[in-house]
């Protein structure tokens, strides 16, 4: 299954919200419970991996605490081979949502490289899919080059499409220069993507930017899209 990039932001979002309601519960716990039970210190509990593939006996014992019927089923990534034993199309993109989450750039950039040794090629397309985004919005330009460097197997192209649906927003300057590096197939995909996400802008400023990546045709073409799907939603309006 592929989620759009709409549809991912909504599940981390969701993500940081179960994560919250989490460390609340936990909080209470440790608080007003565990000092009367036991003699175990209020240490703080880290509810995430301190490091990519490590999960600590306290952090999974924090999770059983949370009631089961006040959130969707949970699954915590060990490892990201994990994801292989999740049935649920949505729960795994949840159970990824969460590992990345609180993963800083070296930890997200490790999961990419396992990503490789994912046996099933939707899952393993997936789970890049969700990496890359979360890499891209950390930093744009090493998801690139990480992108660039990948096996055909894993279809890089359709990442790229991944890396300027962020870039297009955080910096569009350094973008639009890295696109023009590109080789014209990976050019014309990243100025469709930029084009696409910043219906923001001027139609003007739009097709300035496409005269500065090199291909004209290519904003000729997303603004017609855009009036014909504005026709189909609102078909009153288009004949005015």
């Amino acid at each position: 299954m592929n989620f759009s990039r709409r549809t991912r932001t909504h599940i981390s979002l969701l993500s940081i919200g179960i994560i919250l309601g989490i460390g609340c519960s936990i909080g209470v716990y440790w608080l007003f419970f565990a000092p009367e039970n036991n003699n175990q210190s209020r240490d703080t509990i880290t509810l995430y991996p301190t490091d990519v593939g490590q999960l600590t006996t306290r952090e999974q014992n924090a999770y059983d605490l949370v009631p089961n019927s006040s959130l969707p089923e949970l699954h915590i990534l060990r490892k990201l081979e994990d994801l292989e034993e999740i049935r649920s199309p949505f729960d795994r993109e949840l159970a990824l949502q969460i590992r990345l989450v609180f993963s800083d750039e070296r930890q997200v950039a490790t999961l990419l490289s396992q990503s490789m040794n994912l046996s099933s090629n939707d899952i393993r397309h997936d789970a890049q899919s969700a990496i890359v985004q979360k890499l891209a919005q950390l930093n744009p330009g090493r998801a690139l080059s990480r992108v660039l460097a990948m096996d055909s197997q894993d279809s890089p192209d359709r990442l790229i499409v991944t890396v300027y649906q962020e870039w297009a927003h955080s910096d569009l300057k350094e973008a639009i220069s890295q696109a023009r590096a590109l080789n014209e197939t990976r050019r014309d995909s990243a100025l469709r993507t930029i084009l696409r996400e910043r219906t923001d802008l001027p139609e003007e400023t739009r097709r300035s930017i496409a005269t500065e990546v090199g291909n004209d045709q290519i904003a000729d073409e997303v603004l017609l899209e855009e009036r014909v799907e504005k026709a189909i939603e609102n078909p009153e309006e288009a004949w005015e």
